[in-house]
């Protein structure tokens, strides 16, 4: 019997635009899924998602990723404009989670930074609609 439901954040409960990511990368000369290498398949993100390293080695590896992979320096124009890769919260996943309060626990799992909490709590105000929030760097395991 199922007792619980949990959700991802990145890419499930907020929306990622990855058609936009395309067009993006086609904007600044870089290779499809550039941009998502560049942010999530380094060792910096590795070790920032379960704890270690820093955010500061990690958005500077991001950096020098995409930089090498465009073959010129476009980092500070294309870190200007990831933002717009993030569409907010996807409504439909809040609606379902609203569905399913009452009748199972709702958490969240997800491999993320230590902000994780804070960005739930602080930036979207969602963090009370999950009764547990398992974050990969504070268990030290993704």
């Amino acid at each position: 019997m199922i007792q619980a439901v949990f959700f991802d954040f990145g890419g499930v409960v907020a929306r990622v635009d990855h058609e936009h990511m395309r067009r993006l990368e086609g904007e600044f000369g870089l290779p499809e899924r550039a941009l998502w290498r560049s942010m999530y398949e380094t060792p910096e993100w590795r070790e920032l998602r379960v704890g270690q390293g820093s955010e500061e080695a990690w958005v500077l590896a991001i950096r020098r990723s995409l930089d090498e992979a465009a073959g010129r320096p476009v980092a500070d124009q294309v870190s200007e404009r990831w933002v717009e890769c993030w569409r907010g919260l996807d409504e439909g996943i809040m609606g379902l989670m609203d569905g399913l309060r009452g009748r199972y626990r709702v958490g969240m799992i997800s491999n993320a930074t230590l902000t994780l909490e804070d960005e739930l709590r602080d930036h979207h105000g969602i963090h009370d609609l999950f009764e547990v929030i398992v974050n990969s760097a504070r268990v030290g395991i993704a």
